[in-house]
């Protein structure tokens, strides 16, 4: 995961539970994974942007080809 092993995993985890407390660690986990899911849909609605982008680039590009073939025909 991330090139994490356990041994850094376990200090993430110690040092978390250190300096937030256990008290407040449910909140800031759910802080957390709600911050990471607005990430992670920003980042997929990014690519489908640029997907799209790039379809409708190479839409024209392919529309100029045919429009210099097709003159080059006649």
């Amino acid at each position: 995961m991330f090139g994490i092993g356990w041994l850094e995993l376990l200090l993430i985890t110690i040092v978390t539970l250190i300096f937030v407390g256990p008290k407040e660690l449910p909140f800031v986990l759910g802080k957390l994974g709600r911050t990471l899911r607005h990430i992670k849909a920003f980042i997929y609605r990014m690519n489908q942007s640029l997907d799209e982008f790039l379809s409708d680039a190479e839409a024209a590009e392919l529309k100029k080809k045919s429009i210099e073939n097709h003159d080059k025909e006649q």
